[in-house]
């Protein structure tokens, strides 16, 4: 069995030892906001269900907020119904899945949330929940289908075709 190396005593603690705890970082993180309406309902969902999976794969605490709140910005960005039915994390701890409860299902690569904070995406969150997401390239108002429009903040207006009502 190998011994470890000896190191002189300068009768300074180390730095995380019981004697002296780790420094206190200067600038606390500021805490996440809690959302409203259908987001929050989203939020909720990801805390509870993705929290303890996250962390089960070794990830820090400011990982997983940003792998929630990811999960929440794509929920928004995709239109997924008015709530959550089933939110888990893959076996492998790569992948997000997520279920509405109209049966839509989406996935994203936990990856993908590192490209922001948490913070940028609770705000992108909230403005494609208030219908201000940015226009898709190349795609009018007008010249969008039923589905875009609604997406939009039009209406379809009952029409199958593809020219919807536009607001």
């Amino acid at each position: 069995m190998e011994e470890a190396p000896a190191f002189p005593d300068s009768g300074a603690a180390m730095p995380g030892s019981p004697e002296m705890p780790a420094p206190v970082p200067d600038v606390l993180p500021e805490p996440l906001p809690v959302l409203a309406g259908i987001p929050g309902l989203f939020q909720a969902h990801a805390e509870d269900r993705l929290g303890a999976a996250l962390m089960a794969h070794e990830m820090e605490p400011s990982m997983v907020e940003q792998v929630q709140a990811y999960a929440v910005r794509v929920a928004m960005e995709k239109h997924m119904g008015p709530g959550v039915a089933w939110m888990g994390v893959s076996l492998d701890g790569q992948r997000v899945g997520m279920r509405d409860t109209v049966g839509v299902m989406w996935d994203f690569a936990v990856g993908e949330a590192f490209s922001s904070s948490a913070h940028e995406h609770l705000n992108q969150a909230m403005v494609h929940a208030q219908g201000k997401a940015p226009a898709v390239p190349g795609v009018s108002k007008q010249s969008a289908g039923p589905a875009m429009q609604m997406a939009s903040g039009g209406s379809a207006g009952g029409s199958s075709g593809a020219e919807g009502g536009a607001t």
